[in-house]
């Protein structure tokens, strides 16, 4: 990969982590005379270990610390081609010692707790007018799928809302059941489980059958309803997101709306 600036690499790297489950830090950094940056390297949050002096400290007076660092080996790093004036990427290492957090965990690691200038100035506007500022379940949910698109180049994420700006329906898919729907995608079974989740809303599942017989997923939606105007909406951004490749036998349940 190349890129235009450091920052830019940095926010790579911090969205791939984000999507990832961990956190990331700073180390190796290289300037010329003229204060150009030549190098730059980011590892995981775990990598190294804590030094040894406060291993064997006997006159501590304070419990010690939990130990972060797990000697993980995973890094990033760019440097500067001459010609282009591009940042390539020179090193990337994706091995790590440590299970990786959840999406849930990863925002307590310190690396994804920044705020931007926007996010200070809404949250000091709504203290100002007494709103207590929260992220909900499909603001969160959004956020996640925003991460996966910015860590997978092939990942597809579609949404819409509803007349009091509400989250109503939701599609996507990832890179492999593009592939796969690529390769056995000529009969599509569409089928909907009727609100078994707990906001009452049905998921939509668009599967198929590969050689060896087994089920492959092609992608899946969330939807406001079981109507006609949201199952086209759900098949229209499916074939958006195959390149319009269209199946040849479709398999229902024979709803009406369906």
């Amino acid at each position: 990969m190349k890129f235009d600036s450091v920052d830019d690499a940095r926010s790579f790297y911090l969205g791939y982590a984000r999507g990832n489950g961990f956190g990331i830090r700073a180390t190796n950094l290289d300037h010329d005379r003229e204060g150009r940056v030549l190098r730059r390297k980011w590892v995981c949050d775990k990598q190294g270990s804590r030094r040894e002096e406060y291993l064997t400290n006997k006159n501590r007076k304070r419990k010690p610390r939990l130990q972060t660092r797990q000697n993980c080996k995973a890094c990033f790093s760019i440097g500067l081609d001459s010609d282009t004036l591009k940042y390539n990427v020179r090193v990337f290492m994706d091995d790590h010692s440590h299970k990786l957090a959840t999406f849930r965990e990863v925002s307590s690691h310190r690396s994804h707790r920044n705020l931007d200038e926007g996010d200070y100035a809404q949250i000091d506007a709504m203290g100002k007018n007494c709103i207590r500022a929260f992220e909900s379940d499909s603001q969160a949910a959004i956020s996640y799928l925003e991460s996966k698109a910015f860590t997978e180049a092939n990942f597809y994420c579609r949404f819409n809302t509803d007349d009091d700006d509400r989250l109503a329906n939701i599609f996507w898919r990832d890179s492999h059941s593009l592939f796969e729907y690529k390769c056995f995608g000529d009969v599509l079974v569409f089928d909907a489980t009727y609100k078994t989740n707990a906001y009452g809303k049905p998921l939509v599942l668009f599967v198929g059958v590969n050689n060896h017989s087994a089920t492959c997923v092609f992608g899946a939606a969330l939807l406001l309803d079981e109507t006609f105007t949201s199952y086209k909406w759900a098949l229209t951004k499916l074939m958006d997101s195959m390149g319009s490749k269209h199946p040849l036998s479709i398999m229902t349940d024979g709803d009406e709306a369906m």
